[in-house]
C-alpha cells in the first residue's frame, strides 16, 4: 500500500533549506543580519536529512543527507559526507540519481551546492566522476569540471532528457 502524495508548493527552497537544518540541530540562536532568515546555528549539524521541493507542483526533488554541516558567517554551509538523492519529476517520487562527495558547499545566495573535492554521480547504469563541480537544483544540472570521467552500461534511458 502506498501512501498519497500531497503536492503542496513551498515557495523558495534555499532559505527554507537552511531554516530546516536550524530547526533539526536545535541550536538555533537569531543574529542580526546572519543569513536572510536570521536564524544560524552556532555549533555544527550531525547526520542531518533535508529535502527540496518543486515550487510548481509541490514534488520531492532532491534529498541532501550529510554526516556534518558547519555553518560559515558569510551565509554558506560546509557539508561533510554528502549524499544527494535527485528524484523523478513526477508524482511517482522514485530516487533515480545518486550524487555523493567527501566534502560539498551549499551557497543558498547562488541556488547551488559545490565542492572542489571529488565527486561521483550515479544514475541507472551512468557512472561520472571527476572534481571540481556543482550541482544547481531549480535547473537540475550537474557541472564536473576537471578530472571528469564517465562509465555508461546499456540503455541510457530517461536521464539525457
Amino acid at each position: 500500500m502506498s501512501l498519497p502524495v500531497k503536492r503542496v508548493p513551498i515557495g523558495d527552497v534555499m532559505p527554507a533549506l537552511v531554516t530546516a537544518i536550524a530547526i533539526l540541530a536545535g541550536a538555533a540562536r537569531a543574529e542580526n543580519g546572519a543569513g536572510s532568515d536570521g536564524i544560524v546555528p552556532t555549533s555544527p549539524v550531525e547526520h542531518f536529512k533535508i529535502y527540496g521541493f518543486d515550487k510548481e507542483n509541490g514534488w520531492r526533488n532532491w534529498q541532501l543527507e550529510g554526516n556534518k554541516a558547519v555553518f560559515s558567517s558569510d551565509g554558506s554551509i560546509d557539508i561533510a559526507g554528502m549524499r544527494l538523492h535527485i528524484f523523478e519529476a513526477s508524482d511517482r517520487q522514485t530516487a533515480n540519481m545518486l550524487i555523493e562527495s567527501p566534502r560539498a558547499v551549499l551557497d543558498k545566495e547562488r541556488d547551488s551546492i559545490s565542492g572542489p573535492d571529488t565527486i561521483v554521480m550515479n544514475s541507472s547504469g551512468i557512472f561520472l566522476g571527476g572534481e571540481n563541480w556543482t550541482w544547481r537544483p531549480d535547473d537540475r544540472k550537474l557541472t564536473i569540471r576537471t578530472h571528469t570521467h564517465a562509465v555508461i552500461q546499456g540503455e541510457i534511458g530517461p536521464v539525457l532528457e
